[in-house]
């Protein structure tokens, strides 16, 4: 049970990684090696306001898909009820 959750848990930072990186959440950076020691620095970059920016973005896209879903699942019911009354007389 423990390693499927880590599994899981692996395959959502590495999704998290692939979709950062490609919507510019995160950038690398080096500078240059110093021959003398062969080290190289390495920077990572977290564009904060472009990941907030993103989430508003996402949870207005959801919110607008939960209304439409609402709205057509109410009409939905709506004419399930028409239909039952038209067939049924006694239920008017």
């Amino acid at each position: 049970m423990k390693s499927a959750i880590a599994e899981v848990l692996l395959m959502l930072t590495l999704c998290v990684v692939v979709v950062g990186f490609g919507r510019g959440w995160f950038a690398l950076s080096s500078k240059n090696s110093e021959t003398q020691t062969n080290k190289v620095d390495v920077n990572l970059v977290v564009d904060r306001e472009m990941i907030n920016t993103d989430a508003q973005s996402m949870k207005a896209r959801a919110t607008e898909l939960a209304s439409k879903v609402t709205e057509e699942a109410e009409e939905l019911e709506r004419h399930i009820q028409d239909r039952s009354t038209v067939g049924n007389p006694s239920r008017r």
